[in-house]
């Protein structure tokens, strides 16, 4: 009884990051490791991208109308 009316604690500074780093170190490797994966297949993807439109449109402009 006399816990259930009392205001929780406030955490330390130390509490609080404990916790954090608890969350973080609960997530699995495969899932960081899928989600690095994703991320460094959709900058590939993008700087192909870039590189594909850039040269293609030199490619325009040299053998483009000149009319």
């Amino acid at each position: 009884m006399y816990d259930t009316c009392m205001k929780p604690k406030p955490l330390t500074p130390f509490e609080t990051f404990t916790q954090a780093m608890d969350g973080l170190m609960r997530v699995p490797h495969s899932a960081i490791k899928k989600a690095l994966d994703k991320e460094k297949r959709e900058k590939e993807r993008k700087k192909r991208a870039k590189k594909q439109s850039a040269s293609h449109s030199v490619s325009d402009r040299v053998s483009g109308d000149a009319g």
